[in-house]
């Protein structure tokens, strides 16, 4: 008897942990209710220190996220012999094989080279599609996978030739910050 339980448990606990994996965040915490006994103005007093302190809070988490992100970026810049602003000129599906058992439908991305940052011969067009699939749905370069045509993005790849193999990292040209890459662009 003790052992079913104990199965079931950990049957359990381990099915709850896959689950868990892409669970969303808390919604934010609700303003607080009028104390018994409490006036309308200490109230509304209490209730704007609440409001500051949230709109504190979310100035906090925006600036350490900046932070993180541009310290990535630098890392990403520095261990990526390739960067080039590429465009994506066609979005099709195709059927890829993920961990060598299960098909599932990807996006194929092909982008065209606009232009290079970094390295040299770079090819003029090459093809992304999705990498994997978690509990949380398909990865790869989400970004491209899910552009429009017409759209740039910033791509970082190691040493060959640009595709799959050799992806690091894709961001969004309109979104990416960098000096180095602004500068790059610019006259576009």
């Amino acid at each position: 008897m003790l052992r079913t339980i104990g199965a079931i448990a950990i049957a359990g606990a381990l099915h709850a942990g896959t689950a868990l994996a892409c669970v969303p965040p808390p919604p934010p915490p609700l303003p607080p209710a009028q104390l018994d006994g409490e006036s309308d103005a200490d109230f509304a007093h209490r209730l704007e220190l609440f409001e500051r302190e949230r709109e504190h809070e979310a100035e906090l988490s925006a600036a350490s996220g900046t932070a993180w992100a541009n310290g990535y970026e630098n890392a990403v810049w520095e261990a990526s012999p390739q960067v080039v602003v590429a465009r994506l000129i066609s979005r099709e599906t195709t059927r890829i094989e993920i961990a060598g058992y299960r098909e599932i439908n990807s996006p194929l991305a092909t982008l065209e080279v606009t232009q290079t940052a970094r390295g040299a011969g770079a090819p003029e067009r090459f093809t992304l599609q999705y990498t994997g699939l978690t509990s949380c749905g398909p990865t790869g370069p989400l970004d491209v996978l899910e552009g429009e045509v017409g759209d740039e993005f910033v791509i970082f790849a190691g040493t060959g030739a640009l595709g799959m193999k050799t992806l690091i990292k894709a961001y969004p040209a309109i979104d990416f910050r960098r000096r180095r890459i602004a500068a790059m662009t610019a006259g576009d």
